[in-house]
């Protein structure tokens, strides 16, 4: 009870600074870095009530308030925002938003993108996907099943033409040479982790495709070669999530729940338990013939959960 109590009142107290947000850098920093404690804290509960959404919110408020525009990038309409804000913190912000995409579908918006972390040398980045382009894909396919689900087609042009570009540029994607053997394999799961997931949305009655299947045993049996030293492992949820959704054989599925056990293990975060009940209903209502057994957002909608595969 006394925990909760103090939740509760970290909470209006936190929205009581947002409201409230003067100019000052300091002031804006240690309020994004509460917001992003807070989605945390829901995260590591893991109770998937979706609460941490809110937190979220609370943080792009943060930094729009704490932005100032400075022009767009003509190539991607993307808007370029110039700010003082901690750069792992927008970083951290950045990697948490997308990867939010993954499992709330939400109506597509340009995501900004900040000239500090623009500037910021490849090597340093704490997280995947947000410096090397990766989470660009996530929101590129989320924004397709949207579209996909909206239309209740896949046979339209654009979303074909779409996903036809979204793999051209996947495929073309390299991780960087001068990264540690551990990053290098971490953003290949990544990336192998976006064609399972693009392929799931084109093709989904296609779950048991030999191709499909060959890439999902090769990683689950890679994973294994990330070891909790190496300093990767905070960012092996996302690919463990994606790969399991498409896993049907024994020995796929045996690994893959290895791995979940080390990732709980290392990380003691709620939200992978949680993740795991997930897959095995996935695996449960694959065995039992249950059509689209892999659609993970109708899965959560059905039972009223909501996480953050991070």
């Amino acid at each position: 009870m006394e925990r909760r109590r103090l939740h509760e009142e970290a909470v209006r107290m936190q929205a009581a600074r947002v409201n409230a947000m003067t100019g000052s850098t300091t002031f804006s920093n240690s309020t994004l870095a509460t917001s992003l404690l807070l989605c945390l804290y829901e995260i590591c509960e893991g109770n998937g009530t979706g609460v941490w959404r809110i937190h979220l919110d609370m943080a792009r408020q943060v930094i729009a308030r704490s932005s100032a525009a400075t022009s767009t990038d003509l190539a991607s309409n993307d808007q370029i925002l110039d700010t003082q804000l901690n750069p792992f913190l927008l970083e951290f912000y950045v990697y948490h938003n997308s990867l939010a995409a993954v499992t709330v579908p939400t109506a597509f918006k340009r995501k900004p993108h900040f000239q500090s972390l623009d500037c910021q040398p490849v090597q340093s980045a704490s997280l995947v996907g947000v410096q090397d382009g990766l989470v660009d894909f996530i929101d590129r396919i989320s924004a397709l099943r949207n579209e996909t689900e909206s239309k209740n087609s896949r046979q339209d042009y654009n979303i074909i033409d779409n996903a036809v570009q979204i793999h051209a540029e996947l495929c073309k994607w390299m991780p960087n040479p001068t990264w540690s053997k551990s990053r290098q394999l971490i953003t290949t799961f990544y990336q192998w982790a976006l064609f399972i997931w693009l392929f799931s949305i084109m093709r989904p009655e296609d779950k048991a495709h030999e191709d499909l299947q060959d890439a999902v045993h090769e990683i689950s049996a890679g994973m294994g070669e990330i070891q909790p030293e190496d300093g990767v492992m905070a960012c092996l949820l996302f690919p463990l999530f994606i790969v399991a959704t498409a896993a049907i054989t024994q020995q796929d599925r045996d690994n893959i729940s290895t791995h979940f056990k080390r990732l709980r293990a290392w990380s003691s975060l709620g939200n992978v338990d949680l993740t795991y009940r997930v897959v095995e209903k996935m695996w449960e209502d694959h065995d039992n013939g249950v059509a689209g057994s892999w659609d993970w957002v109708k899965q959560l909608e059905d039972h009223n959960l909501s996480f953050m595969v991070t």
